[in-house]
């Protein structure tokens, strides 16, 4: 049995559009709700604004390298 997720939102950081599509319909189809953000200051500001259940970080997004800001994320997750 799968533990309960409908009130549980996963924030989804990925600069493609399809690629986002994808990973959310799999969220999704978890019950799960997804939030997308495609850079990474959309993805620290939502951060700010609410806690998630689950926090996917794309590594490259445009020209920046994700896990080089790794500790911001951790700071505000």
């Amino acid at each position: 049995m799968l533990p309960e997720t409908s009130s549980k939102t996963v924030l989804v950081l990925e600069d493609s559009r399809t690629q986002a599509r994808i990973v959310g319909a799999l969220f999704e189809r978890c019950g799960l709700k997804v939030d997308f953000t495609f850079t990474m200051d959309e993805a620290l500001h939502a951060l700010r604004r609410r806690s998630y259940y689950l926090i996917l970080l794309d590594v490259f997004v445009a020209d920046e390298n994700v896990l080089d800001s790794i500790d911001r994320f951790q700071k505000l997750a």
